[in-house]
């Protein structure tokens, strides 16, 4: 039983770090999200004056995948080291 505990200590600590990498890139698409919406939001009036509505969407719709891509990879580590 302890010779199993110490032999998996090295798999936990690279799951570990694996996790960290993951969760980094992770927060990082959620502030660009974040930024380009606040962005969008400040200068709505100049958006729409200018018809930028279709653009502004469309960006902020790949932003959100990349978003959810790298949500659905962080789960997906939790779900294996849990």
């Amino acid at each position: 039983g302890l010779a199993i505990m110490i032999a998996f200590v090295p798999v936990t600590f690279w799951f570990g770090k694996l996790q960290l990498r993951v969760h980094r890139k992770k927060m990082k698409k959620s502030d660009s999200r974040l930024k380009y919406v606040k962005e969008v939001l400040q200068g709505i009036k100049i958006i729409k004056l200018y018809g930028w509505e279709e653009p502004s969407i469309k960006r902020l719709e790949t932003v959100r995948k990349e978003e959810i891509k790298a949500l659905r990879k962080a789960m997906t580590i939790r779900a294996v080291t849990v």
